[in-house]
């Protein structure tokens, strides 16, 4: 059992070790994109849905993450900034995607092409 938990935090140390830094954000509503946003400029962007609900992205230092939200539980507000290419931030009750992408493409080992 410690052996299966060792490689596996091998595993997820190493997955992170080659993912690239990402350049930009792209924020989806209902699976369309609104808006992409570069990783390297400070700035708080609200995400408004068609039914007035709305979410608060903040890129700070790099780093995007949920600022706030009005979905009843908050997960995406409490997940950890992102900025590695695929990394991701989900608020389920309005539908908000947000995906960190690199303009620089991978291989399928995370090497940069």
């Amino acid at each position: 059992m410690a052996s299966a938990l060792a490689v596996s935090a091998v595993f997820f140390i190493c997955l992170n070790c080659f993912s690239s830094d990402g350049d930009f954000i792209s924020v989806k509503v209902n699976d369309f994109t609104v808006a992409e946003l570069p990783l390297h400029q400070d700035i708080k962007y609200e995400i408004e849905t068609d039914n007035g609900i709305s979410n608060i992205v903040e890129i700070s230092n790099g780093e995007a993450r949920m600022l706030s939200a009005d979905c009843p539980d908050k997960i995406c507000v409490n997940h950890k900034s992102i900025s590695k290419q695929n990394d991701t931030i989900v608020c389920l009750p309005n539908k908000v995607l947000i995906t960190v992408v690199s303009e620089t493409e991978n291989d399928v080992d995370g090497v940069a092409k």
